[in-house]
């Protein structure tokens, strides 16, 4: 189950309060969040912030379920054939083959 984590950097600011899942706590090291907005799709960016801890809790929970609504329309677009011919050839690290080599 994911557990959440509370910081208070004790500055008193409208951003001393802090929730994110503990799961992710690593990744504050190399991502980069800034003012609790959502960077990418990862479910680890969800974050909270404000005042108190109370407000960061709102704040996370609407950061989250933006989050889950966003994964939840880019489903309906796979229902709806939307991303058929939409799908990136990669090669085993990634980087994105030529066309030429894509059929191979």
């Amino acid at each position: 189950m994911l557990k959440l984590v509370h910081h208070d950097d004790g500055k008193g600011n409208y951003q001393s309060h802090c929730i994110y899942f503990e799961e992710f706590l690593d990744d504050l090291l190399v991502k980069n969040f800034t003012n609790g907005s959502i960077t990418g799709y990862d479910i680890g960016s969800a974050f909270g912030y404000g005042s108190t801890k109370e407000e960061a809790l709102e704040n996370f929970k609407e950061s989250f379920y933006w989050l889950l609504r966003e994964y939840e329309a880019i489903g309906k677009l796979w229902d709806m054939g939307h991303y058929q011919d939409n799908i990136i050839e990669v090669d085993c690290f990634g980087v994105p083959l030529d066309p030429g080599e894509r059929n191979r």
